[in-house]
């Protein structure tokens, strides 16, 4: 469904939403993988906050990946998405059944220091992938 970016004194944190479509009936988990524009991973928060068997069509399921020490470069990006945990097996994305994954370029166009709040610096619809300045 979407995404904030949020930077803290401690690195940044990213929220993740996703909707239930179907009922789950095996263990996933959700991917954030924080890239530079090479592909080379800088960091990886992975996990699932909830039991994936108590999700239901229809629920929303808001996930926190914490970047400790990462904080927005211009030529940073973060790769999102979920796969199935017992194969490793990544999910398609929905319209693009050749990807396994969404990219988001997080950073900045300046490499200036960040401001240091708890608002959301960016907030991004994965339907149309397009960073709002709040």
């Amino acid at each position: 469904m979407g995404l904030a970016v949020y930077t803290v004194t401690t690195g940044t944190e990213v929220e993740s939403w996703w909707e239930v479509s179907t009922p789950i009936t095996r263990p996933l988990s959700l991917m954030a993988h924080w890239v530079t524009a090479e592909g080379d991973a800088l960091a990886v928060a992975e996990g699932l906050g909830v039991e994936p068997f108590h999700l239901r069509p229809g629920d929303i399921l808001v996930q926190r990946h914490r970047f400790v020490d990462l904080w927005p470069m211009a030529d940073h990006w973060l790769r999102i998405g979920a796969y199935w945990l017992d194969t490793m097996e990544r999910w398609p994305v929905s319209g693009a059944r050749e990807a396994d994954a969404i990219f988001i370029k997080i950073g900045h166009s300046s490499t200036a220091s960040p401001l240091l709040n708890d608002k959301a610096q960016c907030v991004i619809r994965y339907s149309d992938a397009m960073c709002i300045d709040q």
